[in-house]
């Protein structure tokens, strides 16, 4: 009868361990996600900033009030939230300027085209 306790305790302690563990990937995802938008380069396009902003500014409160209070874990998930639509933001941007600089090479080529049929 004395093994009960110990089988009680040993679930009891890989439940809490879950729990912390849970949390701290939660953490490491909106960390990482911050830091893929500023690699994105979302600081500097204006409306990526802002999210950026807010999602660091919600990430140290999180961390301020506990991830395991209902308070910092919300600021958490807004954490993710704004770092992820900062990092979203800032790749289309990027996209947006490398669609049109390919088609400025497109555009370029076709005039060179154009004065080639011409010439001939």
């Amino acid at each position: 009868m004395k093994v009960l306790p110990w089988i009680g305790a040993m679930l009891v302690a890989s439940l809490a361990v879950g729990c912390v563990t849970q949390m701290d990937h939660r953490t490491v995802a909106s960390t990482t996600t911050l830091r893929s938008a500023e690699i994105a380069g979302a600081a500097d396009n204006p409306s990526a900033a802002i999210y950026l902003h807010l999602a660091k500014d919600e990430l140290v409160e999180a961390n301020h009030y506990g991830i395991e209070s209902d308070r910092g874990s919300r600021a958490l998930e807004r954490a993710n939230a704004d770092a992820e639509l900062a990092l979203s933001l800032a790749t289309a941007s990027n996209q947006r300027a490398e669609a049109m600089a390919q088609q400025q090479k497109v555009d370029q080529l076709r005039a060179q085209v154009d004065r080639t049929e011409t010439e001939q």
